[in-house]
């Protein structure tokens, strides 16, 4: 559509619903410099967002997404035909491990979100939900996409990762988590040993499309001591079943 018919106003709103998107508990300040906004029409943009339970404000006067923008993520969810093909598999997983599952993808030439989560019967991975963004260098389902996208596109997702440390595990080198990726993609599966949260782990497999490449990703996650590391590879064989039923429901020539 031609910038001509766009509501000047609208624009300014999605900008901040996509920066706050991106990064949560942001203050005031932080907004209007971010997206060269002015003081008033950013006020003015948040209290209506704010109004319409788009965005809250924390008593640490900080700004982050609210529970109105739920029903349109859920919206795109319930409308995207891999989500329903892939929800009774993975409910299916759900029932049968007591585990949190995901199911994540890639949104655009450098993110990926998570597009449908169930959560665990006794632990929930607190730092996932569905529209929320992936930390590429941490999530397994993240490691899964990048290492099975096709080469030439990668360098692109490669140059947009930050390397921020969250635990000690936490792969902080870009040469060492290309070598994540290329040990991922050889064994057929990642892993996130505990690097985005202390003491969650997850595993996670593609789901393939007819070129071999990853149209999404499923994962698994759990407490540390839920899953020991002697049972990774049979928890992986469980998940790439799951993954080859979904593809042969999506891309049914493969």
């Amino acid at each position: 559509m031609s910038p001509k018919y766009c509501v000047a106003a609208v624009e300014k709103a999605i900008h901040i619903l996509n920066f706050l998107a991106a990064h949560p508990d942001s203050t005031f300040t932080d907004i209007f410099t971010a997206l060269g906004l002015s003081k008033s029409t950013t006020y003015q943009t948040l209290f209506t967002l704010e109004s319409y339970q788009y965005v809250v404000r924390t008593k640490e006067k900080k700004y982050r997404l609210d529970v109105g923008i739920l029903p349109l993520i859920y919206g795109v969810a319930q409308q995207n035909n891999l989500v329903e093909t892939a929800r009774e598999p993975l409910t299916e997983l759900a029932n049968e491990t007591g585990l949190t599952v995901h199911l994540c993808a890639l949104a655009d030439s450098f993110r990926a979100i998570c597009l449908y989560k169930i959560d665990g019967t006794n632990f929930t991975i607190r730092n996932t939900a569905v529209g929320r963004d992936l930390t590429l260098h941490t999530s397994a389902c993240a490691k899964v996409l990048l290492a099975w996208m096709p080469p030439e596109q990668l360098p692109h997702y490669l140059a947009n990762v930050t390397y921020t440390k969250f635990t000690d595990t936490t792969i902080t080198a870009p040469e060492a988590f290309q070598q994540e990726l290329i040990r991922s993609k050889e064994r057929g599966y990642a892993i996130d040993n505990c690097e985005g949260a202390q003491g969650a782990m997850g595993i996670g497999v593609p789901i393939l499309d007819d070129k071999g490449n990853a149209a999404a990703a499923i994962s698994i996650g759990a407490i540390i001591t839920e899953i020991p590391l002697d049972q990774y590879e049979q928890t992986a064989k469980k998940l790439q079943h799951i993954a080859k039923t979904i593809s042969l429901r999506l891309f049914p020539g493969i």
